[in-house]
């Protein structure tokens, strides 16, 4: 039980992290998440 709460609480500390980067990019999410898929693609191809 301990170890789904645990995980429950990283999670929140994640999207919050998550979606205080969005709010600070400037960008609407879907612009955020296309231009880190993006960039995500670029780093597989080069490697």
């Amino acid at each position: 039980m301990a170890n789904k709460i645990f995980t429950i609480k990283v999670a929140e500390l994640y999207f919050e992290q998550l979606q205080k980067e969005i709010q600070s990019s400037g960008l609407t999410v879907e612009e955020w998440f296309k231009q880190k898929i993006e960039q995500l693609q670029k780093d597989a191809r080069s490697q």
